[in-house]
């Protein structure tokens, strides 16, 4: 399956309360496979929609490390285009992976 889109950003960064509040309740409604990955590619949050996406129960997502859902054939080329977010040379990309389903 591909087409999942993804936003980086510091996952870690700290939010208000009223922020993270209307943070949390985007993710959980939006229609669209979404999550938030930490700087070291594990997931901190994968919303309902990406957990069925994938084929995973509540909370099965949090804490993978994102390459155990890309197919290992793609996983490479993710990982040199979220460093090069990381260290500054682009604000965003885009890039077909595809996501392997847990059944």
């Amino acid at each position: 399956m591909s087409g999942v889109p993804a936003i980086l950003g510091d996952a870690d960064a700290p939010r208000s309360p009223s922020s993270e509040t209307l943070h949390s309740r985007l993710m959980d409604s939006a229609p669209l496979g979404t999550a938030l990955v930490g700087a070291d590619f594990s997931v901190r949050y994968a919303n309902p929609a990406l957990e069925r996406l994938l084929g995973f129960g509540t909370g099965e997502v949090a804490g993978r490390d994102l390459g155990s859902v890309v197919k290992a054939e793609d996983r490479q080329a993710l990982i040199l285009r979220i460093d090069q977010v990381l260290r500054g040379e682009t604000a965003r990309f885009s890039l077909d992976c595809r996501l392997m389903r847990a059944d």
